[in-house]
């Protein structure tokens, strides 16, 4: 039989057939990569949920990349979008390598000298214009705790005596502040005053009486942290700003706050617990579905600013990081577990050149984290405190995952049901 072509079956023209609609296939290659992307993000959560925390392999990555950086000028970077970022850049860095490091550890020493070396050059101590305490109570506080490092890792009388006559000049700072029967908050700024930056200068002088030996020290420390009591809000929290007086300009605020409860075992190591607990009923919420620290107390609303960073759903991530620290020093190790993971999981961490978060496009923030995850761990509170439901983070994802895969196969098999892929008629 010979003819153009085969005819349908009632002995008509031939019938064209369809081309798969490119619409259908564009959407199961959406549906196919959606559902990988999808599992690699359970991926990465479930990974995030199961990382041991406070590892210290991490924390040494982090410094490798922190060194890396402040050779590459990350104090400066940082100075340029923080008042304090210089310092913080340095004495952060230095206190990550020293805080955890045995006496004699050379590489902790040396990281130590340095950073005290900066913080206490001119452009460590220019910007703050105080006299007494000489540069101001954030410069001293921070300078005095890399000091009391330095002479604990080098055991050298040298260090040990420059850190007795650090000491000396911040207690008379306090003491004179103190027996003026004003605020027990020094300056850090000529007529400005953080109450954490003395609480900082505090504990600094607690740790170098406890270091070296400081005559007159616990007495200090321990009249200054009565006359700044007198001064909290009800629930036992410091004031974030104050006037020369001690009354709050600003009330009490997670970005200090959390470096507040830090530092308070140092001060106060029998009412540190009940600080602590007091700052987390105030501050600890649920923020994104993820555990964060409010910016300002449950029941409040306010803004962010530089020494919160921008609030998410009334979070700091920058509160959020350093109260890493604070659980640390409190010994809430299951509380402290979920922030550390939280980071892994939130900053996406990479290892060019070290361990870097968020591209190390904040190295400060990197340094915060790196310090937090140095610090000594505590007794251990008696309490309950919020955690992540991780089965939640990973089974969304992984869910989300399977039903793309199941709706790419329909689509397939679908498509395949529809007929060849070209158009026409046979030759």
């Amino acid at each position: 039989m010979t003819g153009a072509g085969r005819t349908g079956s009632e002995g008509g023209p031939p019938r064209p057939r369809r081309r798969r609609p490119l619409a259908a296939r564009a959407l199961v290659a959406v549906a196919v990569l959606a559902s990988l992307g999808f599992a690699a993000m359970a991926g990465w959560m479930l990974r995030a949920a199961t990382l041991e925390p406070l590892d210290d392999q991490r924390r040494q990555q982090q410094l490798a990349f922190l060194d890396r950086a402040l050779d590459s000028g990350a104090a400066e970077q940082s100075q340029r979008i923080f008042p304090e970022g210089f310092v913080f850049q340095h004495a952060l860095t230095g206190l990550a390598h020293a805080t955890p490091a045995l006496p004699g550890d050379q590489r902790a020493l040396a990281a130590a000298r340095t950073a005290l070396r900066a913080v206490d050059s001119p452009a460590g101590t220019e910007r703050f214009g105080v006299a007494d305490p000489p540069s101001g109570a954030f410069h001293a506080g921070w300078s005095l705790l890399l000091a009391v490092q330095v002479s604990r890792l080098s055991g050298q009388a040298a260090d040990a005596g420059a850190v007795q006559a650090r000491s000396r000049r911040a207690l008379d700072s306090v003491r004179n502040r103190l027996d003026r029967d004003g605020s027990p908050f020094l300056d850090s700024y000529p007529g400005q005053s953080w109450p954490v930056d003395t609480v900082v200068l505090v504990a600094a002088l607690a740790q170098a009486d406890a270091e070296v030996g400081v005559e007159g020290a616990s007495s200090v420390v321990d009249r200054w942290r009565s006359a700044a009591s007198e001064l909290a809000d009800p629930t036992g929290l410091l004031a974030h700003r104050t006037r020369a007086d001690g009354t709050a300009l600003d009330g009490a605020r997670g970005s200090s706050q959390a470096l507040i409860q830090t530092f308070w075992p140092d001060i106060d190591p029998l009412g540190a617990a009940d600080s602590y607990s007091a700052f987390l009923a105030q501050f600890a919420d649920r923020c994104a579905g993820l555990v964060g620290i409010r910016e300002y107390p449950l029941g409040r609303r306010g803004s962010g600013d530089v020494d919160s960073g921008p609030l998410v759903d009334g979070c700091s991530a920058s509160a959020t990081a350093v109260t890493l620290a604070a659980a640390v020093r409190a010994g809430d190790l299951p509380f402290a577990a979920t922030l550390d993971r939280q980071a892994e999981l939130a900053w996406t961490p990479t290892r060019t050149d070290g361990r870097r978060y968020a591209g190390g496009l904040l190295p400060v923030a990197d340094a915060f984290l790196a310090w937090a995850r140095a610090q000594p761990v505590g007794p251990g509170p008696q309490r309950d405190t919020p955690h992540v439901a991780w089965g939640w983070w990973v089974g969304l994802p992984a869910a989300t995952s399977v039903l793309c895969g199941v709706l790419a196969v329909l689509a397939v098999r679908r498509l395949r049901r529809s007929g060849p892929l070209r158009e026409g008629v046979d030759a």
